[in-house]
């Protein structure tokens, strides 16, 4: 894959919108699993595992909830 294509499926990543709101799910998780790649652990994963790590992104990066849904929500 050349950088151009990496690229390009970065800036068509599906990022949920809704009423101004965003999810950036996707892209923090992406970059995650990159970052763990680059430090030499597996790339596939389960989410069990990367779960309370991609809650603390998203907290620290992500729009600012009035709640964020708990773990024994689903």
């Amino acid at each position: 894959m050349t950088k151009q294509e990496v690229q390009d499926r970065f800036a068509n990543l599906n990022v949920w919108k809704k009423e101004g709101q965003r999810a950036p799910h996707k892209p923090l998780l992406a970059l995650y699993a990159i970052g763990k790649c680059l430090r030499g652990e597996d790339r596939f994963m389960p989410f069990k595992e990367v779960e309370a790590d991609l809650r603390r992104l998203l907290k620290e990066f992500g729009p600012v909830r009035l709640r964020i849904p708990s773990q024994s929500a689903r």
